[in-house]
């Protein structure tokens, strides 16, 4: 991981030296991009002649109603940057019916997507024919793409990573509640990715309560499967929506060998149930050149298919791992029962300072568990925790910061539900894990009447 000022030098830069635009919901496309005339959100992403790589295009509060599609093209030493306005809850709602066109896509090139919720309001969860459902919300095509802590819920599959869109990321972002039940089982993923060339980062988010799957990187025998560098993610609970059950967290195999890729720092967790989750590697042809390290995945262990010239060290395997001799691979840790103690995985996030996500495996179950929050937060510092199952819900902790140890509760029961009916209605995981969004500002404090502002999750740049 980069240093943390290196990239937010990088993020400043960029915003200080290219020119500010704004967007509303009630734009024009006959605005000129200022505070007093803004842009309409369809204008904008059309890449207006005025927009040069370096701008930063603000989103101002509000639903922005429709499917869009961007054009912008910047550079890879000065992406054009579209964000919601800090601390503002800024909505794409594609509202309808349909599988196509995805509610956001992103054609265009080196353009960084920051702090939007995108979801469909529409609230049909089962459809009768295979060639039904409902819409992705996010497609990228574009190269050079960053998709930075953006929140997507309640879509078709949350995110299409595809194959052309080369070197992009996807990163720090929240994704949950996506998919529908078909006739056959469910569908839709957290993330359905592809890639063959460059580098591709699906790196500090969170995926859970998919209807289907949570990172889904497959294809077909003419799909590639190569170059992915998965790090840091929280994948929990996919396939929980719908009424065949609990399915893979991870899932990294397909159709043709999967080749240089990276698995590091995942945790994966899925709650006690009669139906057995898993993470899978190979899947069907198998993967060559594949490193699986420091990964925490409990309750599900790892399947792997035909996989060669592996490195696998230093995870936490419950309760199984599938497709090696683990005695060929010691320094791992193999956990058969029930584990105990607690084990607390703190991730920084790269763009915002003080932003973190935080995974908590609590196997001794106590109502609140301790933890150090001082390398991500400054003495006297507003803040507030989320619970990530309940993100648009009030904090379960906030205030000033002191620079001790704080107690965060486990003993959690309300989780987002989804928009419609889904096959199964949601239930919080039990207290043995947790996870938590850090942000480095206080909730706003709102009239009553008003928008209580709960779903602010853009920290201050």
């Amino acid at each position: 991981m980069r240093p943390l000022a290196v990239v937010f030098s990088l993020v400043v830069s960029s915003l200080i030296h290219g020119a500010d635009f704004n967007v509303t919901p009630f734009g024009s496309p006959s605005g000129d991009g200022s505070e007093a005339f803004p842009w309409d959100l369809a204008s904008a992403l059309a890449h207006p002649p005025v927009v040069a790589p370096g701008d930063t295009i603000w989103l101002r509060e509000g639903t922005y109603r429709g499917s869009f599609t961007s054009q912008l093209t910047g550079t890879a030493a000065h992406p054009i940057v579209v964000r919601a306005v800090p601390e503002a809850r800024v909505v794409i709602d594609a509202d309808r019916n349909t599988l196509v066109p995805a509610v956001l896509t992103i054609r265009g090139a080196y353009t960084w997507i920051w702090g939007i919720e995108i979801l469909n309001s529409n609230p049909d969860r089962a459809y009768p024919s295979l060639a039904s459902g409902r819409a992705t919300g996010v497609d990228i095509f574009g190269s050079g793409v960053r998709f930075i802590n953006c929140l997507v819920h309640d879509n078709g599959s949350g995110i299409g990573f595809w194959a052309n869109s080369q070197d992009s990321q996807l990163y720090g972002s929240i994704v949950y509640n996506n998919g529908w039940d078909g006739p056959d089982r469910g569908h839709g993923h957290a993330v359905y990715a592809q890639n063959e060339i460059g580098i591709k980062r699906i790196t500090d988010s969170v995926f859970f309560n998919s209807f289907s799957h949570g990172i889904h990187i497959y294809g077909s025998e003419e799909a590639a499967l190569n170059h992915f560098r998965v790090e840091g993610n929280i994948s929990f609970n996919n396939g929980l929506l719908s009424r065949t059950g609990i399915t893979r967290n991870i899932l990294l195999g397909g159709g043709t060998v999967a080749r240089d890729n990276v698995l590091s720092d995942n945790y994966t967790y899925f709650s006690p149930s009669p139906i057995v989750g898993q993470n899978n590697i190979g899947y069907r042809a198998g993967c060559d050149g594949v490193t699986v390290k420091r990964n925490y995945l409990a309750n599900g262990g790892l399947v792997a298919i035909e996989c060669r010239n592996f490195t696998i060290e230093e995870n936490f395997f419950h309760p199984y791992i599938f497709g090696f001799p683990i005695e060929q691979l010691p320094s791992n840790i193999y956990v058969r029962t029930r584990p105990t103690g607690t084990r607390i995985f703190l991730r920084p996030n790269e763009y915002e300072p003080g932003r973190a996500h935080l995974a908590i495996f609590n196997w001794d179950r106590h109502d609140t568990v301790s933890v150090d929050l001082s390398s991500i937060l400054k003495v006297g510092q507003p803040f507030q925790i989320r619970d990530l199952q309940n993100p648009l819900g009030p904090p379960v902790i906030g205030g000033s910061f002191s620079g001790q140890a704080l107690s965060i509760p486990l003993n959690l029961t309300t989780v987002a539900g989804p928009i419609g009916e889904p096959g199964v209605s949601p239930a919080h995981t039990p207290s043995e894990f947790g996870a938590f969004l850090v942000l480095p500002y206080a909730a706003p404090v709102r009239k009553r009447g008003e928008d209580t502002g709960a779903s602010r999750l853009s920290s201050k740049p």
